[in-house]
């Protein structure tokens, strides 16, 4: 499976209200780092807990991706993740913190 450079994504770059959403059709995708799994996302939520990062009511570092759960295929599996049990092309869901 081929992974791209860029993502699209919706990015906080400081606090404030949705005026500071600003949607990004360039976003660097990330490698899979040590203990992680890349995923291509098929469908990721915004939803209300997000504002609660976004406002600063909890506290978060910036700039961040919002979209804390999401369900899509996996991409890449980083070194030292046997644990998961996941292959390649491996249909998941997902809920993280900053699992962007």
């Amino acid at each position: 499976m081929s992974i791209p450079g860029t993502q699209r994504a919706v990015v906080v770059e400081k606090v404030g209200g949705p005026e500071v959403l600003e949607y990004r059709t360039d976003y660097a995708v990330s490698q899979a780092a040590e203990g992680q799994v890349l995923v291509k996302n098929e469908i990721s939520g915004i939803n209300y807990i997000d504002t609660y990062f976004r406002t600063g009511l909890y506290p978060s570092p910036k700039p961040e991706v919002l979209g804390r759960e999401a369900a899509g295929t996996v991409v890449a599996l980083g070194p030292k993740t046997e644990e998961f049990d996941l292959k390649v092309g491996d249909r998941v869901i997902w809920l993280a913190n900053a699992g962007y």
